[in-house]
């Protein structure tokens, strides 16, 4: 599969159990767009052995949604490369999510993970049962490159775990001392390596 515009793949509510493999999607305003059914029986979405990039958004925007990611690489959002939103639940192996899109423009970091969607006059909640990464790269040109963006509320789970992963984190001035960036916390974080530049195709680099 191969796509090359402007339109996203999207995946609306109760289209269920859909598959992507061998596919490049690039140029566009958001790769893939995955709403709803975040507890379906067979996960919404699986997508494996795939590459998208350079979009003015998303790369994948996940909303309450389940994906199962393997092997794929997501580069150069101007916004966010990954962004897995309104909670839900996703397990991503062997990918790599980076940004390498202008600092300039972009606010956002390569990952993005939150519990909640924000409307005119109300804010909603969701559980975010699974944030799963294992065997990941989560990079780019700004720091730092994964954001963990949650509104607490004890009635609303927000379970998350990177492991054997190569991250982008530095926080000189504290700004994030929460205990979702305990890195010490095991239930979060096992066998990772921060800030330690990987060696990228220089393809990947497109801006």
């Amino acid at each position: 599969m191969y796509r090359d515009n402007g339109e996203p793949s999207r995946f609306f509510e109760n289209s269920l159990n859909n598959a992507i493999n061998y596919a490049t999607i690039k140029n566009g305003t958001i790769g893939i767009l995955s709403d709803g059914n975040a507890d379906a029986a067979i996960d919404k979405l699986t997508i494996k052995n795939s590459q998208l990039y350079n979009f003015s958004n998303y790369g994948v925007l996940g909303r309450n949604t389940s994906i199962l990611a393997e092997n794929i690489v997501i580069n150069t959002a101007g916004q966010v490369s990954f962004a897995a939103t309104l909670g839900g639940k996703y397990n991503v192996t062997h990918s790599t999510i980076a940004n390498y899109w202008n600092t300039s423009f972009r606010q956002f970091p390569a990952l993005l993970i939150n519990n909640f969607l924000e409307g005119e006059d109300t804010i909603l909640l969701a559980d975010l049962t699974e944030a799963n990464f294992n065997n990941c790269i989560v990079y780019g040109n700004d720091n730092p490159e994964f954001l963990l963006d949650e509104i607490q509320d004890n009635a609303v789970a927000f379970n998350f775990k990177f492991t054997n992963c190569l991250l982008r984190f530095e926080d000189p001035s504290n700004n994030f001392n929460g205990s979702n960036y305990n890195f010490n916390e095991v239930s979060h974080y096992e066998n990772n390596v921060f800030n330690q530049e990987p060696i990228l195709n220089s393809p990947l680099k497109m801006s």
